[in-house]
């Protein structure tokens, strides 16, 4: 199993990686929602429900690829949007059980899927769905702290190299991918690390960093 791992090892200050951070979040989140599966380390399997969404994200692709090089990119791409696609149906229906006051028991598998599909492609736009959630649930704290760690994607983007098959993979997945500013990101012709999604990125970090704002000057 992969550890999550220590973000504040030695004495002097350091860049924290964006993989660091987010996993520094997944540890946080596992203790103050708490996240059992995340508790010890990154899980290693997908639940039912979650396993029959990446399935059925499969069988809705309509294009086949005969090249090993496209697959492992274009799985990766399906499990991150059956997970997407998951996790906004487990919020929609914790919402119809509990209104948008939701309970930590209703937040642990919602959260859970966004970081599982996180996990997938190092999508940023996830943390920011992510933060969306808690933001709507009242968890202010570790809504600020998923956005902060969203935005850390930019410099690791400066060192992503996009080969064919990944824009190959892109291009047979983009219909399924769930709408909002996950699909625009990838856009035809456009990439997580390109200039447009990554001024997309500042733009929903700053919505979503407006709200937070809203809500700490109320409670002044």
């Amino acid at each position: 199993m992969l550890f999550l791992k220590n973000l504040f090892g030695g004495s002097e200050p350091k860049t924290i990686s964006y993989f660091d951070a987010f996993f520094g979040l997944a540890m946080s989140l596992s203790r103050s929602i708490p996240l059992p599966e995340w508790a010890t380390g990154t899980p290693e399997s997908y639940n039912q429900r979650e396993a029959e969404s990446v399935d059925f994200a499969r069988s809705r692709l309509r294009y086949a690829t005969a090249s090993r090089f496209v697959e492992e990119p274009l799985e990766k791409l399906l499990g991150e949007i059956g997970l997407i696609n998951l996790a906004r149906e487990l919020r929609a229906e914790s919402y119809e059980d509990w209104g948008e006051e939701l309970p930590v028991e209703s937040l642990e598998p919602i959260v859970s899927t966004y970081l599982k599909a996180w996990l997938c492609k190092s999508n940023p736009f996830v943390l920011l769905e992510l933060a969306g959630v808690l933001v709507q649930a009242g968890r202010t704290a570790e809504a600020g702290e998923a956005v902060k760690v969203a935005l850390k994607f930019p410099t690791h983007a400066r060192t992503m190299v996009v080969n064919q098959y990944e824009l190959v993979a892109q291009a047979l997945a983009y219909e399924l991918f769930p709408p909002g500013p996950s699909q625009d990101a990838r856009s035809i012709g456009q990439t997580l690390n390109s200039p447009q999604t990554l001024a997309l990125l500042h733009e929903e970090a700053e919505r979503i960093q407006q709200k937070l704002d809203g809500i700490e000057a109320g409670k002044g």
